[in-house]
């Protein structure tokens, strides 16, 4: 990848709106600044989900610059393995 496409959505974009894009990937769930050229995915924390990595996959809580956290949820006393995004508590 051409090190002026590293930080932008190169592609597509360029042709159908005249322009590139930026990547805005979330710093503090993304791995750097630079994003896949094609589509834009920012590479992402342990955990962390979303294009621009800014989101919690389910089964997990607690978005830090670590990651997410993965649920800690008793297989036999929680309806699943889903708790709460911010606290990580189970549902029961």
């Amino acid at each position: 990848v051409p090190e002026m496409c590293q930080k932008i959505i190169c592609g597509l974009n360029a042709l159908t709106i005249g322009r590139t894009l930026p990547c805005d990937c979330d710093p503090t769930g993304s791995l750097n600044t630079q994003c896949d050229p094609i589509g834009g995915q920012c590479r992402c924390k342990p955990y962390v989900m979303g294009t621009k990595c800014h989101l919690c996959v389910p089964g997990s809580y607690y978005f830090s610059p670590d990651g997410c956290t993965k649920c800690n949820c008793h297989n036999m006393g929680a309806l699943n393995n889903l708790c709460d995004v911010a606290a990580g508590a189970c549902y029961c």
